[in-house]
Order: C-alpha cells, then sequence, then structure tokens
C-alpha cells in the first residue's frame, strides 16, 4: 500500500481535550490558556513531520444535539460542561488551521466520529490508504485493511497503532465487533447503558463464543450463569439500542473531494508566526517545516527581539526583565576552526534569551 496516497484524519475534540488535561494549565502573559492548544499543535507538527500525509483534515463536534439523541434523551447526558479555561481554544485551533490550509469538518446533528467515518469509508472508496489520529477507542470499529487507527494512549506523547491484524491480537475481535461489545458494556462516558454488571472481560468472553450481539440474545439459554441469562433477557432491548448508539454513521452528508493537498508552501506563513508568538509558542518553533523558516529568515527572529548588548538602554532591558524572569537560555557561536571541537575554535558570540528578547554579545579577540 505504500504507492497510495496517505491521508490522516484528526479528531479534534478527543486531542484538544487529551491535550488540555495531560498538560499543566498554560498562559500567556495576558492571561489567554494555551495548553490544550499548544499539545494539539504539538501533535499536529509532530504528525506533518513524521509521516508526511498526502492529505490532511480535522473533524470537530458542533452543538450538543445529534441524531442520537432521537434515539435516546440521555445520551451523553452525563458528560461534564467543558472547562471555562479550555472552551476558548478551540478557536485557537481552528484560526490555526485556518493559516495551515488544513480542512475542518464539523456539521450539526453528527458528531466528529461519524465525519471521521464518512470520511474514510470514501477515503477506501478513492484507493486511500487513511489514517485516524484519536483517543477515542470507538474509531477501532472502523479499521480496515485501507484504514488504521492511530491511538492516543497517555497524555499527547504514546500512541498506538491498529489494524485488523492488531486487534485480532490484542482483543480477538473484528472491527466490527467492537461496537457488539460497546452494546454489552455500554460506554459511562457517553451514557450508553448496555447491559448492568457485564464489562469488557464479560463482553469479550461472549463475543468470542457467539461472535456478535445478536447471536448472543439468540443463544442465552445456553450461556453459563442464571444472573447472566436473567440480565440479558431482562436487558436484551437495551443491549441493542447500546449497540445503534455507539454505531459510527459512515453515511453523513459531507465530501472528501474537498480535501486538498498538504501544501506547506501555500500555508499563511506570516499569520501562523503572528499566532505563535501571540500564544508565546517559542518552544514550538522549530518544528514548524523548513518552508516557513526559508520564507521567514531565521527562527529565532521570528518570535524574538534582537538586540546588541551595547546598544542604548539593551542593559536595562536585560536587567528587567531578569527581575521577572529566572530562567534564560545561553547560546555560544565559533568560528569553523573548531570543526568538531568547538573548544579549539574562537568563541565569536554569546547569546541570551530571555522571555521574548535576545541579548548578543559580540566577543573580542
Amino acid at each position: 500500500m505504500s504507492d497510495k496516497k496517505r491521508f490522516f484524519i484528526i479528531d479534534g475534540n478527543s486531542l484538544i481535550h487529551r491535550a488540555f488535561h495531560a498538560l499543566p494549565l498554560l498562559a500567556t502573559a495576558k492571561g489567554e490558556f494555551t495548553n490544550g492548544v499548544f499539545g494539539f499543535t504539538k501533535m499536529l507538527l509532530k504528525i506533518i513531520k513524521e509521516e508526511q500525509p498526502d492529505y490532511l483534515a480535522v473533524a470537530f463536534d458542533i452543538g450538543k444535539v445529534t441524531f442520537r439523541h432521537q434515539q435516546f434523551a440521555q445520551y451523553k447526558g452525563t458528560r461534564k460542561a467543558t472547562p471555562d479555561e479550555l472552551r476558548p481554544q478551540f478557536q485557537l485551533v481552528k484560526e490555526l488551521l485556518a493559516a495551515m490550509k488544513i480542512p475542518i469538518f464539523e456539521l450539526e446533528g453528527y458528531e466528529a466520529d461519524d465525519l471521521i467515518g464518512t470520511l474514510v469509508r470514501q477515503g477506501e472508496q478513492q484507493g486511500y490508504y487513511n489514517f485516524i489520529v484519536t483517543g477515542d477507542r470507538d474509531s477501532l470499529q472502523l479499521v480496515s485493511p485501507a484504514t488504521r487507527v492511530k491511538l492516543s494512549r497517555k497524555g499527547i506523547s504514546e500512541i498506538e497503532e491498529y489494524s485488523p491484524e492488531t486487534l485480532a491480537e490484542k482483543y480477538g475481535l473484528t472491527a466490527d465487533q467492537f461496537i457488539d461489545l460497546k452494546g454489552l458494556m455500554g460506554d459511562s462516558s457517553d451514557n450508553i447503558p448496555g447491559v448492568p454488571g457485564i464489562g469488557e472481560k464479560t463482553g469479550l468472553k461472549l463475543l468470542h463464543e457467539y461472535g456478535t450481539l445478536e447471536s448472543i440474545l439468540a443463544a442465552t439459554g445456553q450461556i453459563k450463569g442464571a444472573k447472566l441469562q436473567e440480565k440479558l433477557r431482562e436487558y436484551k432491548d437495551q443491549a441493542l439500542l447500546s449497540k445503534e448508539l455507539a454505531t459510527i454513521a459512515c453515511d453523513a452528508p459531507i465530501k472528501i473531494t474537498d480535501v486538498t493537498s498538504l501544501d506547506n508552501s501555500q500555508w499563511d506563513h506570516q499569520r501562523i508566526i503572528d499566532i505563535f508568538s501571540r500564544l508565546e509558542f517559542k518552544s514550538l518553533i522549530n518544528d514548524l517545516p523548513k518552508e516557513i523558516e526559508q520564507a521567514q529568515g531565521t527562527s529565532l527572529s521570528l518570535v524574538v527581539d534582537t538586540l546588541m548588548v551595547d546598544e542604548p538602554n539593551a542593559a536595562k532591558a536585560l536587567e528587567e526583565l531578569l527581575a521577572k524572569e529566572s530562567k534564560i537560555f545561553l547560546a555560544l557561536s565559533w568560528d569553523s576552526a573548531g570543526k568538531n571541537n568547538y573548544l579549539k575554535g574562537e568563541l565569536k558570540q554569546i547569546a541570551i534569551l530571555v522571555i521574548n528578547k535576545v541579548f548578543i554579545w559580540q566577543v573580542e579577540q
């Protein structure tokens, strides 16, 4: 499949939430919270750099009511409200995606999962090799020979990739059976009820033996354990409803043809730099594609002011910044005479970075 176009679709809500809870509560000097958008941006740039996708898109939830609420009014009824510190960060992420010309998909009445499912199924029909990046295990039902799920398992740093072979090895299930598993065990995060008393261990055991939820319900009288039989009979309709609620819709009214080729050279470079500067993302500047550095000059000058120490007021500015910030970054510059052993070369410059200013000493020989 290496010759196929590689399409990556990111679950925006899932990864922003995961980043927000994985990182400390970061904020700019003006009090704008940034930990969710920082973590999301770090993951996004890592995907672009390491995976080099041909196509890339991000899907978001929009609104709280979906077609599933018509089936079950209590769907997601126990979910906590989005923290006030996180809510504005979704718009920041969308602002950055717009500057990077990365398509955003969101549609009233549908969840991000449904948009992702629709896009990857269309991608399969187009002959693409698809990758879903998410922190939500529900997407495992979309795994196929042409679609992989990259599941964020620990904060924002650990990613586990799932293929049909991985699902069989780890769970003994096919992708479709993950929907049956959800019908049996439910999902407390989405308030999907399932069958009370059945967890993942029992659900997997039943599916390994009977194959599908419908087959399990049809064979209830043969299943060991009177109490388990009673639960399956009593909550049969609830289990079938839970399976339906857990099934990702792959027929949302969106088109994969709206996804354009990822082209870093077409990004709004200055706008990206302005956003990074405003959000104080100095540590991410080197993760940007080289095209931006080449278009703007050195990466350091993109986000900081540079002062020679012998300039008027430079010493006073350094003193004021050091009074506010104890963390500094030091850089030394040698000439090429040192080759691999820099200590043998001649020291030319010393630079100190404090907050958003670089102070440079020219060393006299």
